[in-house]
């Protein structure tokens, strides 16, 4: 759950300067970089990037 929250809370930031897609790309790519659901993105990676809503 706590990295699940680091990823929610990493796409509103971002979201604020930039648009949600830009910013869930950013989240994706940064959450695996530092090994925060980092499995489960690597493996659904495209579905998280066609979400709209967080």
């Amino acid at each position: 759950m706590r990295e699940y929250m680091i990823f929610v809370d990493k796409v509103r930031r971002y979201s604020e300067n930039q648009p949600l897609e830009a910013a869930i790309e950013q989240t994706v790519d940064e959450c695996i970089q530092e090994d925060v659901l980092r499995d489960f993105l690597l493996t659904h990676k495209a579905e998280v990037k066609k979400l709209r809503k967080v």
